[in-house]
């Protein structure tokens, strides 16, 4: 009697380790999956910023910036150029928050 509540003793914990493996190789893959999709997400955001850039220059090059800068400051008590170099500094911090991210390993 002894040997079959031994046999069925290893027999668990062979189920138990068996199940062990699985749940290791799903979180593995889950952590995989993270990790493409973090990348993929990068890549997009950058490809984005990138190309939103030269709408920003062209935007300040063009003719309409004055006619938006009279527009914005009749709908608003707000200076038009303020809210701007409001826009550019917090996108520059950004951009400086994500590159001291990234040399951490934390992107």
């Amino acid at each position: 009697m002894r040997s079959i509540e031994d046999i069925i003793a290893q027999e668990k914990d062979v189920q138990y380790q068996q199940r062990n493996k699985e749940l290791f190789s799903y979180y593995t893959l889950t952590l995989i999956n993270q990790d493409q999709a973090a990348r993929r997400l990068r890549r997009r955001l950058k490809l984005t910023l990138w190309f939103m850039l030269p709408a920003l220059i062209g935007l300040l090059l063009s003719p309409a910036t004055g006619w938006l800068m009279t527009s914005f400051e009749a709908f608003s008590g707000v200076s038009f150029v303020r809210v701007l170099v409001m826009a550019v500094a917090s996108y520059a911090l950004a951009g400086v928050c994500v590159l001291v991210l990234k040399r951490t390993h934390v992107l």
